[in-house]
């Protein structure tokens, strides 16, 4: 019997990671911890779009959702990306995001900023002005990378983090019932920290394997207290399995003997 797998990422995309997870065997139980709203600067966009219409300006997206938004809300105006710009993709799902939108991107070799760094690094191009695609907030480094390379920089909000309400009791639950957790994000490892900060799951924290999809939420989850940290290639579904199949854990029914 595979253990039970604590699913935190946001819909719609926790329903197929559950798929996923199910046709490998495993047990998952879904609970997002987050949701998505358009970002208030997505009206900005179309005004913005056309002043990177060249080789040494870029438009990088940290994640798939910013991509999505901003797509979504290009077609609603009727208007199209830039074909002459650089695009630089965080992660492998963002680099897919963009495919799916009718654009190559480069992508970097982590999903997190350093990977990105990296990448710009190997690129060579002598970058003038860099439109970054991202939720409300988050670090501040690449943008303090670039500026440092003589590089303008413009942030844009294309979609909103919103935390979701959890009922105690649904919380209760999980150090008996859980035996590995998948958290996709840095916001969403914080969350659940948050949730579960009582001294009553000290232990769970302790010993329940968590998947994050990178070296800085791994660091992070240690920081907050979290000792069985795994790190996956990524936070694709895949990914994901990969990580958790790599996991020598006890099954449910062992744990009970």
């Amino acid at each position: 019997m595979k253990p039970n797998v604590l699913v935190l990422r946001p819909e719609p995309q926790n329903k197929q990671c559950r798929k996923v997870l199910l046709e490998a065997g495993y047990q998952p139980i879904g609970q997002p911890l987050i949701s998505f709203e358009a970002g208030h600067e997505l009206k900005l966009l179309p005004t913005l779009l056309p002043s990177y219409q060249n080789i040494n300006q870029a438009i990088i997206a940290l994640s798939p959702r910013a991509v999505e938004y901003a797509n979504t809300h290009l077609e609603l105006n009727h208007k199209s990306w830039p074909l002459a710009a650089n695009y630089f993709a965080v992660g492998r799902a963002t680099h897919e995001a963009f495919r799916r939108c009718g654009i190559e991107s480069d992508i970097a070799p982590t999903q997190d900023s350093e990977g990105l760094f990296a990448l710009l690094e190997d690129t060579g191009v002598d970058l003038e002005s860099v439109l970054i695609l991202r939720a409300q907030d988050g670090r501040e480094n690449l943008g303090e990378w670039l500026r440092a390379r003589h590089t303008a920089v413009r942030y844009l909000c294309c979609y909103l983090r919103v935390s979701c309400e959890i009922e105690p009791q649904t919380i209760e639950i999980w150090p008996r019932q859980i035996n590995a957790v998948l958290a996709t994000s840095g916001q969403i490892t914080k969350q659940l920290c948050q949730l579960s900060s009582n001294v009553s799951y000290q232990n769970w924290r302790q010993h329940c394997p968590i998947v994050v999809p990178s070296l800085r939420v791994a660091e992070l989850a240690q920081t907050l207290g979290y000792y069985r940290v795994v790190v996956s290639d990524g936070a694709s579904d895949e990914a994901m399995l990969q990580a958790l199949q790599s996991l020598p854990l006890l099954s449910r029914k062992q744990d009970e003997r």
